[in-house]
């Protein structure tokens, strides 16, 4: 029978590019009890366990831990030959990705301010996550907030092109679809101290893409 329902622990923050997150199920009684998982009525194995956690009830754990961007309508189903027997499900939804990143240079050549259109509706995103690339490095930022609709990057460096990316996250998983531009910050032999330029939009187009990853 089962004991209990099925739990979600979320075991990543989203610094990572690959989240995972674990389900569980209890079961409990004889005979040997059977655990099939389901995403989206398909069998699932990836890491599927079973432990042995109350030798007093004949009490069992059974994880799967789901790695990477598959989300779904996840089906634990037990089953013993008992007329408790049952299932459990649990919904894993995936965030929507905004769309139109415009990217405008700072006046201190040094800093980059990042707008962009959330998606319309909101439905399961609660904030983004902005990449970025340039002189060698990468770094990312977490944004919260699903309706929030700018950033802005300090502290980088003149003269180096950055390609910068955004993507909407939900409570466990990156949005599908990434919009991302590049941009060239001004160099000090620019003599510039600040452009104000602007990249994005029509006149941008061939510098910001949105595309799936699905």
């Amino acid at each position: 029978m089962i004991s209990g329902d099925i739990t979600l622990t979320v075991n990543s923050d989203l610094n990572g590019d690959s989240p995972q997150f674990t389900l569980t199920c209890l079961s409990t009684g004889g005979p040997a009890t059977t655990v099939t998982w389901t995403r989206n009525s398909k069998t699932v194995t990836e890491g599927n366990q079973t432990a042995l956690v109350d030798t007093s009830t004949a009490e069992y754990i059974h994880t799967l831990i789901v790695r990477g961007g598959m989300p779904g309508l996840y089906n634990c189903t037990v089953e013993n030959n008992k007329p408790s027997s049952g299932s459990r499900k649990f919904s894993i939804n995936v965030a929507s990705a905004p769309n139109n990143l415009r990217a405008v240079i700072g006046n201190d050549s040094t800093s980059i301010h990042l707008t962009w259109t959330p998606p319309t509706p909101l439905a399961d995103t609660t904030g983004y996550r902005i990449s970025f690339t340039g002189g060698g490095n990468s770094s990312s930022v977490n944004v919260s907030g699903g309706s929030t609709d700018n950033y802005t990057l300090t502290g980088l460096t003149r003269g180096e092109m950055y390609n910068i990316s955004i993507v909407g996250i939900s409570e466990h998983f990156f949005s599908e679809s990434v919009a991302w531009d590049t941009v060239k910050l001004p160099g000090i032999e620019d003599g510039a101290t600040g452009s104000g330029d602007e990249r994005g939009g029509e006149e941008g187009a061939s510098q910001k893409q949105n595309y799936s990853s699905a």
